[in-house]
């Protein structure tokens, strides 16, 4: 299972580059892929400077983890 924010400044280090092989990688059921909407790195698990839209999906990521795991 893979998780990156779409603004996370180490996504072309990640499963969702574009600079892979092949491109970002296709999400399967096997191996998901979820990218957080307009989410960062870690200034996402920042409490003081909340960007509610993040928090939102985020949640719905981790509703979606916990039913993969």
């Amino acid at each position: 299972m893979f998780v990156d924010g779409e603004f996370d400044m180490w996504n072309s280090a990640t499963m969702s580059s574009a600079y892979r092989p092949g491109g970002p990688w296709n999400s399967t059921e096997e191996v998901p892929r979820m990218v957080v909407a307009r989410g960062g790195h870690i200034p996402d698990l920042d409490l003081v400077h909340v960007n509610e839209d993040v928090v939102e999906a985020l949640a719905v990521v981790t509703k979606r983890q916990l039913r993969i795991m």
